[in-house]
């Protein structure tokens, strides 16, 4: 198992940039010859309502705190929150979905959220205190937590959670978005990552279908702004060749790729390879190629399919210069990449999926039950196979027979 940690951004203070991606610590990774642990039953461990159990019975406290339990701290994060909210939407569990969001509000926005952006960092201190540990927000997290409130305002008939949505919408597009030469684009959080030519942006941040979705939700039409810059440096991604997303790039304006070379030396590790982070982006563009007739993003974008589908396994980390892959990716890959691989194997006559089934059906989930990410990455790509659907205007499908399905 290999740590991905990064450090925590105080505000004021240089850092590091590999901040606001979400503690990668423990993840489950195995060879993919090695033995199984414990034989288990497809039906469970390819289900996303048994793992939704799962996550509930693991990693969420009884006030509603998303625990990742892989590290000393004990963190929780505003990512954790957001999560959890969008998967107990997907379960119809209002109930986990209210105690979830109570205690976001509580402990990371101090009973104004809406007014404020939650602090993306909750954990135990170097003194022994409970409490925030970073104050910058993470948009990924906050658009997510926004987009599950404005879907949940449908499916519950809730009112509070709209009202919440259309603060939250205002104060992500006030403080975490940039003008750039006539561009809006998406800033990782307010503070910390501009430079003096360059803004530092996270692809896994840029989910296209929520962007549309929160357009529609909100009538704000800034978000179509932040939809069509996004998809601008997906297809400036598409030209570099190589298929690869990075885990982060610097973007100089209007919304173009800054040359490895003219990148600031804190800045170059980051932006050399896609792994934790941009796994995210391959199931974004697919949800987006289900949407659109120009495939050319998921399509384009395609290289960890192909090396997938000759290793057996998805590699940990892909170069964004040189292609090189290394590293055997954690089960969440695996889970996260199903509906992807199903679609790349309709088109290649391959059986990718097939056998990204067979390695999560051969692993014991005792190995990765308490391990947060894993968990959120599995239940992303089976709850993309069996419960989301979106309308045409992005909004969540709440009608679809997936849904119900989904539901506890």
């Amino acid at each position: 198992m290999k740590p991905m940690m990064r450090p925590w951004l105080g505000l004021g203070v240089l850092f590091i940039v590999a901040a606001l991606t979400s503690c990668r610590p423990a993840m489950d990774t195995q060879h993919p010859d090695e033995p199984a642990v414990d034989e288990q039953d497809v039906t469970d461990v390819l289900s996303f309502r048994w793992h939704y159990q799962r996550f509930l019975e693991r990693l969420v406290a009884s006030d509603g705190r998303v625990i990742d339990r892989s590290t000393e701290r004990r963190i929780s994060t505003s990512e954790g929150q957001a999560y959890g909210m969008w998967f107990a939407l997907l379960s119809d569990d209002r109930g986990t979905f209210e105690k979830l969001l109570q205690w976001a509000d509580a402990n990371l926005a101090r009973g104004r959220l809406g007014d404020q952006l939650p602090a993306w960092l909750w954990g135990r201190s170097d003194d022994g205190d409970w409490r925030i540990l970073d104050e910058n927000p993470a948009v990924d997290a906050d658009i997510w937590m926004t987009y599950a409130l404005f879907a949940g305002a449908e499916r519950w008939q809730e009112p509070r959670y709209a009202a919440l949505a259309h603060r939250l919408s205002r104060r992500i597009l006030e403080t975490s978005t940039r003008q750039q030469n006539g561009q809006r684009i998406l800033l990782p959080a307010p503070f910390g990552f501009t430079r003096d030519n360059y803004v530092l942006m996270n692809p896994s941040y840029l989910t296209l279908t929520v962007f549309e979705g929160l357009a529609a939700y909100s009538e704000d039409a800034r978000w179509l702004e932040l939809e069509r810059s996004s998809r601008r440096l997906f297809l400036a991604l598409l030209n570099t060749g190589n298929g690869v997303v990075p885990d982060w790039l610097g973007v100089s304006s209007p919304v173009e790729i800054v040359p490895f070379e003219q990148l600031e030396a804190r800045d170059q590790d980051v932006v050399a390879y896609g792994s934790y982070d941009a796994i995210r982006t391959y199931l974004w563009l697919w949800w987006d190629a289900q949407r659109q007739s120009d495939e050319r993003l998921f399509h384009g974008l395609s290289r960890i399919y192909h090396l997938t589908d000759e290793r057996g396994f998805p590699p940990e980390r892909l170069s964004f210069h040189d292609e090189v892959a290394s590293g055997i990716g954690p089960i969440g890959f695996s889970g996260l990449l199903l509906p992807v691989l199903s679609s790349y194997d309709a088109a290649f006559g391959t059986r990718s999926a097939e056998e990204q089934r067979n390695r999560i059906q051969a692993r014991n989930p005792e190995r990765y039950q308490d391990l947060y990410y894993d968990q959120m990455l599995l239940l992303f790509g089976l709850s993309a196979l069996g419960c989301v659907e979106f309308l045409s205007d992005a909004r969540l499908d709440l009608t679809a027979e997936g849904m119900r399905d989904c539901a506890l």
